[in-house]
C-alpha cells in the first residue's frame, strides 16, 4: 500500500475472501449473485473468481504492488473481480464510472494499483483514464470479457493486510484514500452478525456503487451468510419498490435518499413492502417521518446505522420502535443509537472535555474497525486520527455533532461544518431543515447559506424537494416560527435533489443550482437599458444578499423589511457613498434606513443636484438629538450606526492595551 503508515503491522488470520470460500463449499448449488442479467450459483461464481485470480497472477512479480483497481460497472464479472483480487492477496480499489477520468487517474496513482480490471464495454473509458498524464507507471490492463471460462490460479505470492482502498471527498478537492484492513472488516462482520440474523435463505439488495463503502456490507455479509446478492440495474433504481417485489428482496440496505424517492413515488403505503424482514438505513440522517412510513410499509424490523468510511462501514446502530408512532428524534431525525459490539464512542465539547448527558459535541469513535489513516497523507491522518487526553487508543474524529441521551443513545444533529454564524448568531442548519420538512410534509429539505462558501453568510435559502406548490407558501407558513436571522430569505422548490456518486444528497450541487437560479432570476428582472439609479440600488442589495427578490425589495417599506440585515444595510450605505461620491453622516444613514427604494431615488436626486437651494442638505452633526435618533432609527441598524458614532471616542479615552471583544453583528460591521 503506497506510503500508508500503519499503527500496527499485526493483523488477524481471517481475510475477506475466506467467507466466500466456505460458502462456495457449503452452498455450491445455491444462488450467490444476480447482476447484469446473469444469476450465478456459488460454484459458478467461484469458478469465475478463480479464472480472474489466474489472470491477475499472470501480471504479478514478487515486486508487484498487491493492489488491483476495478472499473466498477454493475456486471457479474465486476463482483467476481473483487473476490478474484482478494483471492490473490490484493486489496481492491474501485474506480467509479461516474467520476471524470482525471479523478480516477488520481485514485490509480495514489493507491499504487498494479492492474486495472474492466468489462469490454468499458475499454474506451479505461483508455481515457490511462491517457491522463501521471508520474507512475501504467497499470496492467485486464479485459474480463476476454478471459476463458475456467482457469486455476497458481499459489499466491502476496498477502496484503488491507482488503480495500476507498477514496472519499477531500477538503482540498483531491480525494482522500482510506485503506481498510482485513481485521477492520472482520471486526465489522463479527459485530454485525451479533446483532442481525442474516442467513442462507436471504436475498440482499446491493443498491450502492462499489466506490461507496456501504457496498462492502452487502457483499461480505451476503457471502458470510451464504445468501443471494441481487444487484439492481440503473433502471431498477428508478423504480426501487418494483425491484424489491420482483426480486423478492428480504434484507434492505440503502441511504435514506433512496427511501425518500420511493415515498415520492407513492410506494410506501402500509404493507406495500412487507416482504422486507430487515431494513437498514445508513449514510445520511434518517428523517423521522420517512422512518415511520417505511416501518408501516414493511411491518418488520427497521434500524438506523451510522458510521464513516474511516471506521469501516458502520459503528453505531439504533433499533426503531416497533410502533411507528413512537419513532422520535431531535430535529425530526432518528437517533444513531449506541456502538456496535467492540466499538466505543466519545463526545467532546469545543473545549475538549467530554460532553455530559444533554450536551452536544463532536463524535469520536475508536475500536477494531478504525482504519490506520489516509494513504500517503500524514498531515490529514494526524488531524483526524487522534489520541484524546486520558485515552490510550486512537480515536477517529467524525466531524459530526451529536447529543448524548440519558441512556447513552446518541442523537445526530448535523455536520459541524453545517453550523454557521450569521449576524453574530450560531445557527444549526438542521434545525431550519427540520421545520421545512415538517411544513412540507413528505418532502426533504436543505438550507443553503449565501454567498456560497462564505465565512460570513448574509442570508439563507431553503430548498425543498418534491413540493407541488410554490416555495413562498412554505416561507409564509414558517414565518414567525424561527428568529428572523434563522428564517430563510427565500424558499425554492426542486423536483428532485441532485445526488453524488454514493447516492447521497449533494449539498454542494444544490448550492450551485440555487446560485444559478438566483442569478438567472436577477438577470431576468434587471432592466435591459442603461442602468438607472433605481435599478442600481436593487443591484447593490442583491450583490449583498443574492437571495433577495426584486419584487419584495420593491414592495418593502425599507430595505431591511425587504430582507437586508443591519450588517448588510451598512454595506449598502458604503456602496452608495463609493458609487455616487456621497459622504453620509450618521443622521443621513438613519433616514436612509427608513426609506423605500423610490424614496432613496428621490434622496439621490436631491443629493446629486447642482449646488443651490434645492440640493439636499443633511442635518448638521448633533442636530438630531439622541431620543429622536433612537425613535426614528430602524432597530436592526441601530447597533451598527451607534458603533460608528461612538467607537472612535471610546478608543481614544480607554487606557491601553485595549482588547476588543466582538459581541454583535453591528459592532463587527462597524469595525
Amino acid at each position: 500500500m503506497a506510503n500508508l503508515e500503519p499503527r500496527s503491522q499485526v493483523h488477524g488470520t481471517w481475510q475477506a475472501a475466506d467467507d466466500f470460500r466456505a460458502s462456495a463449499l457449503h452452498y455450491a448449488d445455491q444462488p450467490a449473485l444476480s447482476a447484469g442479467g446473469k444469476t450465478l450459483s456459488y460454484a459458478a461464481l467461484n469458478a469465475r473468481v478463480q479464472t480472474i485470480a489466474a489472470a491477475i497472477a499472470d501480471t504479478e512479480t514478487a515486486q508487484t504492488q498487491p493492489v488491483t483497481a476495478i472499473y466498477a460497472s454493475r456486471g457479474a464479472d465486476i463482483y467476481a473481480a473483487v473476490l478474484g483480487a482478494l483471492m490473490r492477496g490484493h486489496a481492491y480499489v474501485p474506480l467509479n464510472p461516474k467520476f471524470p477520468p482525471e479523478r480516477n487517474r488520481y485514485i490509480l496513482e495514489r493507491s499504487g494499483a498494479s492492474a486495472v480490471l474492466y468489462e469490454a464495454q468499458d475499454a474506451a473509458a479505461v483508455e481515457d483514464i490511462l491517457a491522463v498524464p501521471a508520474d507512475g507507471p501504467l497499470p496492467q490492463q485486464i479485459d474480463l470479457s476476454a478471459l476463458p471460462q475456467e482457469r486455476t490460479p497458481p499459489a499466491r505470492i502476496h498477502d496484503n493486510p488491507y482488503a480495500y482502498v476507498l477514496f472519499t471527498s477531500g477538503s482540498t478537492g483531491q480525494p482522500k484514500g482510506v485503506a481498510i484492513r482485513h481485521s477492520n472488516l472482520g471486526a465489522y462482520l463479527d459485530a454485525t452478525f451479533q446483532v442481525a440474523d442474516y442467513g442462507p435463505v436471504d436475498r440482499l439488495s446491493q443498491n450502492f456503487d462499489l466506490t461507496f463503502d456501504l457496498s462492502a456490507h452487502d457483499m461480505f455479509v451476503c457471502w458470510r451468510a451464504g445468501a443471494h446478492l441481487i444487484v439492481p440495474s440503473a433502471a431498477d433504481l428508478e423504480a426501487p419498490a418494483d425491484y424489491v417485489r420482483r426480486q423478492g428482496i428480504t434484507c434492505w440496505f440503502s441511504v435514506p435518499s433512496l427511501g425518500q424517492k420511493m415515498r415520492q413515488q407513492g410506494a410506501l403505503t402500509p404493507g406495500a413492502l412487507d416482504q422486507l424482514r430487515l431494513s437498514l438505513f445508513c449514510g445520511e440522517a434518517l428523517p423521522v417521518d420517512l422512518a415511520q412510513d417505511w416501518a408501516r410499509a414493511t411491518g418488520h424490523r427497521v434500524e438506523n446505522w451510522y458510521g464513516p468510511t474511516e471506521a469501516t462501514i458502520a459503528c453505531t446502530r439504533y433499533v426503531l420502535p416497533a410502533d411507528p408512532d413512537k419513532i422520535r428524534g431531535r430535529f425530526n431525525l432518528v437517533p444513531i443509537g449506541t456502538p456496535l459490539p467492540g466499538m466505543e464512542t466519545l463526545v467532546l465539547k469545543e473545549d475538549g472535555t467530554p460532553a455530559s448527558v444533554g450536551e452536544s459535541g463532536e463524535l469520536l469513535v475508536t475500536g477494531p474497525q478504525v482504519a490506520d489513516g489516509y494513504v500517503a497523507d500524514a498531515e490529514k491522518t494526524a488531524a483526524a486520527f487522534v489520541r484524546p487526553a486520558g485515552k490510550d487508543r486512537v480515536h477517529y474524529r467524525t466531524g459530526d455533532r451529536v447529543d448524548v441521551g440519558a441512556d447513552g443513545t446518541l442523537q445526530f444533529i448535523d455536520r459541524i461544518d453545517n453550523q454557521i454564524k450569521i449576524r453574530g448568531y450560531r445557527v444549526e442548519l438542521g434545525e431550519i431543515e427540520s421545520l421545512l420538512r415538517a411544513t412540507a410534509v413528505g418532502c426533504n429539505a436543505v438550507v443553503v447559506p449565501m454567498p456560497l462558501k462564505s465565512p460570513t453568510p448574509t442570508s439563507l435559502v431553503g430548498v425543498v424537494e418534491g413540493w407541488d406548490g410554490p416555495g413562498h407558501q412554505i416561507r409564509t407558513a414558517i414565518k414567525g416560527h424561527l428568529p428572523d436571522y434563522m428564517t430563510p430569505t427565500r424558499v425554492l422548490v426542486m423536483p428532485q435533489f441532485p445526488k453524488n456518486a454514493s447516492g447521497k444528497v449533494d449539498r454542494g450541487a444544490i448550492g450551485q443550482r440555487v446560485l444559478k437560479r438566483l442569478e438567472k432570476q436577477n438577470q431576468q428582472s434587471a432592466p435591459k437599458q442603461k442602468m438607472k439609479r433605481y435599478d442600481r440600488l436593487i443591484q447593490f442589495a442583491q450583490e449583498i444578499n443574492p437571495a433577495l427578490s426584486r419584487k419584495e425589495l420593491e414592495q418593502a417599506e425599507n430595505l431591511m423589511d425587504g430582507g437586508l440585515d443591519s450588517m448588510g444595510f451598512v454595506d449598502f450605505t458604503v456602496r452608495l457613498e463609493k458609487h455616487f461620491g456621497l459622504e453620509l453622516t450618521q443622521e443621513t444613514a438613519t433616514e436612509l434606513s427608513q426609506m423605500s427604494l423610490w424614496q432613496m431615488v428621490a434622496f439621490l436626486r436631491r443629493a446629486l443636484a447642482p449646488k443651490g437651494a434645492d440640493r439636499f442638505q443633511p442635518p448638521a452633526p448633533g442636530s438630531l438629538k439622541a431620543p429622536e435618533l433612537k425613535r426614528n432609527l430602524h432597530y436592526r441598524a441601530m447597533r451598527a450606526l451607534d458603533m460608528l458614532d461612538k467607537f472612535p471616542g471610546f478608543v481614544a479615552d480607554t487606557p491601553k492595551p485595549l482588547v476588543l471583544c466582538v459581541g454583535s453583528s453591528g459592532f463587527m460591521r462597524g469595525i
